[in-house]
């Protein structure tokens, strides 16, 4: 899950939070735990989704918007990746653009690709 679709998720269960809708904030983290696929994803959404029912109604409510921005933070922590360095496989069967275009053809192909 990318970190665009994962922030919006998290600010739209916030303002559902805020105008009452709370079934609205159990939906979009159920939808949330079910794309990420990802057991970091699934405790940051638990997390955040207790913490803002416990803040309901006190005088910390308002700080929920830091809440959100700390289960962003978290999932930014949560996915950073080691190498991510370049792609190119030598062997990777299609590495090379005119055989993954068919464009090398093979033995008996003729010249229309084997049509």
């Amino acid at each position: 899950m990318d970190l665009f679709t994962f922030s919006v998720s998290l600010l739209v269960m916030f303002i559902a939070m805020q105008y009452g809708y709370f079934w609205l904030v159990i939906v979009i983290g159920a939808v949330l735990m079910f794309m990420g696929k990802q057991k970091h994803i699934f405790i940051i959404v638990i997390a955040l989704i207790v913490v803002l029912f416990l803040i309901r109604g006190t005088p910390y409510e308002a700080y929920g918007i830091y809440a959100v921005a700390l289960g962003i933070g978290a999932f930014l922590l949560m996915n950073k990746e080691g190498d991510a360095g370049d792609t190119y496989n030598p062997e990777d069967q299609y590495g090379d653009l005119l055989k993954g275009l068919g464009g090398g053809g093979g033995p008996g192909m003729g010249g229309l690709g084997g049509i």
